[in-house]
């Protein structure tokens, strides 16, 4: 469980984001320390650590680019070894050589990153002591002292603290080209690796105005606000590349425009899409991003008439009168009515258009145009003798109850409608249906009824009621009818 603790550690160190820019400052200084191991015709003593060393140095690092940096390096310590049941040596060892590093990972991405690593280098022993290990006498060196040439290679991982500070570790193996630094010539040349440990602190050279880390020599931004992260050019950061700096830029990771602040704006109306409740659409941002043709404040994927102003009220549709019913929808676009009788003046309110209504200062009923509802007495018929236009005294009862009425309701009027039978010539009935139309109008005038409220009219036989071949049918057709008028 340990190691599966440790791996996963490791690989979140590995995929953790770096915001240092590298390239900001290439250049570095550290310090470094660690111990040495030997390996030779004496033995092999490399990560025994029975006989490591300890040496101490100086480092200076190059940026090259993000995979690529070379250092040199400079220390000074011990290296020794003691070979079982013979001899033990010990020497100085100063060593100086210059090494490029592969960086496995983008050095401007990961925060670790491993490399390997390849140079040249010179290593100068002194102060050499060989001594026997069996109590004997100690043996004289015959060439313990001098200077050897070595190529370094290896490996390592560095750790990214920030933009400045870095500490990493190193594997360096050194193969040098003699065989007899440790008294013996045999058929090894004498080689030694250096455990190493190390702090280095990253800089740059020359003038930086701005102070963005981008010295002005190669700062193509030189006049970067404060505190702003930059690239390795001095320019500000700009993660979605749509040429607005991340510090202005309120969509830092989705290409915009500079009109919307840097985040994406279709309509190029200065509203950006997130916003703008028409993005594909040029609009105000007074409308939040829509448009309106007719600028009558209504929207036009709201407005029923976008190319002509109106109102709220109609769906964005030109309303005339202003009374809410839309022009187009209006039976009387110049008079203000309601949605109930499209558009028009309804006085009584009886829901009929005084332009329909046959009783316009009367509530009524649809059914009766406006009009109220008779009662149904005055619509009974008043039959007649033949040949006669004299009212049966019978039927005073129904007359007088619509004389009744008439009092009772002011603004009825009557329609007072003669009808014959076929019996006799058509003129001789014409006069007759007409006379009996008279008669009951007299009757009602006798009775105080306004003439101006009475109309009489005969209409012959030409509207029967049942058929004139039965003397029952043609008693029915002989009849005056009460109508009411509005």
């Amino acid at each position: 469980m340990k190691r599966q603790l440790a791996l996963f550690s490791m690989m979140a160190l590995l995929l953790n984001p770096v915001f240092a820019q590298t390239k900001k400052y290439p250049a570095s200084v550290g310090i470094m320390g660690g111990l040495t191991e030997y390996s030779g015709d004496l033995g092999q003593g490399m990560y025994t650590f029975t006989d490591a060393k300890a040496f101490a140095g100086l480092s200076f690092g190059y940026y090259v680019n993000t995979h690529l940096d070379f250092e040199f390096n400079t220390s000074l310590g011990r290296l020794g070894y003691t070979e079982p049941h013979n001899l033990k040596f010990d020497t100085r060892l100063w060593q100086s050589n210059i090494h490029f590093r592969f960086k496995v990972l983008d050095a401007e991405k990961y925060k670790v990153v491993p490399y390997l690593l390849v140079g040249a280098g010179v290593a100068f022993y002194s102060d050499f002591s060989l001594k026997t290990t069996d109590g004997g006498v100690d043996v004289p060196p015959r060439n313990g002292s001098g200077a050897d040439v070595f190529l370094p290679f290896g490996a390592g991982a560095q750790y990214q603290i920030n933009d400045r500070w870095n500490i990493y570790i190193q594997e360096t193996f050194a193969y040098t080209d003699h065989d007899d630094r440790d008294n013996e010539e045999r058929n090894t040349n004498d080689a030694f690796v250096l455990h190493t440990v190390g702090l280095s602190y990253n800089f740059a050279f020359g003038k930086d105005e701005d102070k963005d880390g981008v010295k002005d020599k190669r700062d193509k931004c030189p006049q970067t606000p404060l505190g702003i992260a930059v690239d390795n050019i001095g320019c500000p950061l700009d993660n979605d590349s749509d040429g607005i700096a991340n510090y202005l830029d309120s969509c830092v990771e989705v290409k915009g425009v500079a009109s919307a602040h840097g985040c994406p704006d279709a309509d190029a109306d200065s509203i950006t899409d997130k916003e703008d409740e028409c993005p594909t659409a040029y609009g105000p941002l007074a409308l939040k991003g829509c448009p309106d043709k007719d600028k009558d404040g209504i929207l036009d994927k709201d407005d029923k008439c976008p190319d002509a102003a109106g109102t709220s009220l109609t769906q964005g549709c030109p309303d005339t009168d202003e009374d809410g019913v839309a022009d187009a929808d209006d039976d009387c676009p110049s008079e203000k009515g309601s949605a109930a009788t499209r558009g028009c003046p309804d006085k009584d309110t009886d829901g009929v258009a005084d332009k329909d209504d046959k009783c316009p200062d009367v509530a009524g009923t649809v059914a009766n145009n406006g009009c109220p509802e008779a009662p149904s007495v005055v619509l009974q018929g008043i039959q007649f003798d033949t040949g006669k236009d004299i009212i049966k005294k019978s039927y005073n009862a129904i007359l007088n109850k619509a004389v009744d009425v008439m009092k009772e309701n002011a603004s009825y009027k009557l329609s007072i409608e003669g009808h014959a039978d076929n019996t006799g010539s058509e003129e001789r009935n014409a006069a007759l249906s007409e006379n009996r139309a008279k008669a009951v109008m007299q009757y009602l005038i006798n009775k105080k009824i306004d003439p101006s409220r009475l109309r009489a009219k005969g209409f012959s036989s030409s509207m029967p009621v049942e058929s004139n071949d039965t003397a029952a049918g043609r008693a029915k057709n002989r009849r005056v009818e009460i109508k009411p008028e509005y």
